[in-house]
């Protein structure tokens, strides 16, 4: 079995190209194990107001001049970051970085002005005042945040994109050991042990929707897959 989310099912298929293995045929989806939000976060040494009025507003007066981090080229803090200048007709400079933590800490310092990153690592650098959480990149408020608007309420509905992780299994994989299988993973997920577990992670239930989750799937597929294609985005 093997635990992943969006930058395996859903982004690297477009941004690779060639792969030694399709997403789409070779893993089967038993179910999903939850969701964490993904936070856009300023530098207040790079804006003095560290709001997210004042970094749109500091982007839009000197296009091409604001800088924002990833954790690397076609990443989801890269990808998301995409989708939320396209929404606010932005034009920014994208600074790739090998992983979070280095970013992070050019966030801190400065060197520039804003990054994506999961509201678990984000949470304990904006209670500490080193940086400034301004949006959340789900439909709804975190519930640690109540006070911090979700991009989606700002105005900005494409960044809505939290970073969720299911249970896959080789499509191979006969079809009474996949039931068995998820049928385990939804008796787990379903019990208030777990919902605690997750709860104390920052992670919520994900929202399927219509379609199941061949729905929810095909969807994640066609957004990354458009996200990439938009972004420009090249393996790092």
């Amino acid at each position: 079995m093997l635990a992943v989310g969006p930058a395996v099912m859903g982004i690297a298929k477009p941004l690779y190209g060639q792969l030694t293995y399709d997403p789409d045929s070779d893993l089967k989806c038993l179910g999903m194990l939850g969701a964490q939000a993904n936070v856009l976060l300023v530098s207040p040494r790079a804006l003095p107001q560290p709001t997210l009025a004042a970094l749109v507003a500091a982007a839009r007066a000197k296009p091409g001049e604001l800088a924002f981090a990833s954790s690397g080229s076609g990443s989801l803090t890269h990808l998301t970051a995409e989708l939320f200048a396209k929404d606010a007709g932005l034009n920014m400079v994208h600074v790739p970085y090998r992983g979070s933590p280095p970013a992070l800490a050019d966030l801190i310092s400065g060197q520039v002005a804003m990054l994506f990153d999961a509201l678990t690592t984000a949470l304990p650098l904006h209670q500490s005042g080193q940086v400034r959480i301004v949006g959340i990149a789900t439909r709804e408020r975190a519930a640690e945040l109540p006070d911090v608007p979700s991009l989606v309420e700002a105005g900005f509905p494409s960044p809505d994109v939290p970073n969720w992780f299911g249970i896959f299994v080789p499509a191979a994989t006969p079809a009474p050991v996949a039931q068995r299988l998820s049928a385990a993973l939804a008796e787990v997920t379903a019990s208030e042990s777990y919902r605690t577990l997750m709860r104390a992670r920052s992670a919520t239930p994900v929202a399927i929707g219509d379609g199941g989750l061949d729905g929810f799937l095909a969807r994640e597929r066609t957004r990354w897959a458009e996200a990439v294609r938009s972004s420009g985005a090249r393996p790092g």
